[in-house]
């Protein structure tokens, strides 16, 4: 990033720092998913219960435990990529979830 001339939170901030603002970020997502989910389980389908357990908060909970081993630089880049993947998850969910429910 500093080659190219990119101002990043790690650029800015630093590692350890942007690393502790991204575990804190992507714990509170964690946090509001599974209180989403806890006080939505009984109007939720099965399905739906499914799909926000194993496509969304699994692999939150994974990204979020190699960002926290995360030391070198081929560690981020594969966090990086699940949070990819996990982002692509939450386009399909949006995509299902309108599908399922009509407007």
């Amino acid at each position: 990033d500093k080659a190219v001339g990119c101002t990043t939170m790690p650029i800015l901030f630093g590692v350890v720092a942007a690393k502790n603002i991204a575990i804190s970020v992507g714990l509170l997502l964690l946090l509001s998913l599974g209180g989403w989910l806890i006080f939505q389980w009984p109007m939720q389908s099965l399905p739906n219960k499914l799909f926000i357990l194993l496509g969304l908060i699994l692999p939150l909970m994974i990204s979020l435990m190699r960002l926290f081993r995360a030391r070198s630089v081929v560690d981020f880049r594969t966090v990086s990529q699940a949070i990819k993947l996990l982002m692509v998850n939450g386009l399909i969910y949006l995509f299902v979830l309108r599908t399922l429910i009509p407007s």
